[in-house]
C-alpha cells in the first residue's frame, strides 16, 4: 500500500522543481478535484474560475504564476501541456 508515505507530495514537489529550473514557464494551471485544492495551494497554486463537474467530480482550475517566463503549461491527471508563447 502507497498511502500514508507523502509519495504525491514528492512527485508533485520533483515535478514544481523541474519546471522552476528546466521551463521557461509564465504559469503552470491544472485541473485539480475540487476537494483537493487546499494541497495544491501548498504549492502556490491560486483558485481560478467557479467549481465545474468532470465526469461527475467537482473540480476547479487553479494557477501558479512565474514572473518573467514566457511558456504556458496546463495539465489534468491525464496529460500536460506546454504553449509557448
Amino acid at each position: 500500500d502507497f498511502r500514508g508515505k507523502s509519495l504525491a507530495r514528492k512527485l508533485l514537489t520533483e515535478v514544481m522543481e523541474y519546471i522552476d529550473k528546466e521551463l521557461d514557464a509564465k504559469e503552470v494551471r491544472i485541473n485539480a478535484q475540487e476537494y483537493v485544492s487546499d494541497y495544491y495551494a501548498s504549492f502556490g497554486f491560486k483558485r481560478e474560475g467557479e467549481v465545474f463537474d468532470d465526469g461527475g467530480i467537482e473540480h476547479i482550475w487553479m494557477k501558479r504564476y512565474y514572473v518573467g517566463h514566457n511558456s504556458s503549461i496546463y495539465w489534468n491527471m491525464y496529460e500536460i501541456y506546454v504553449k509557448h508563447k
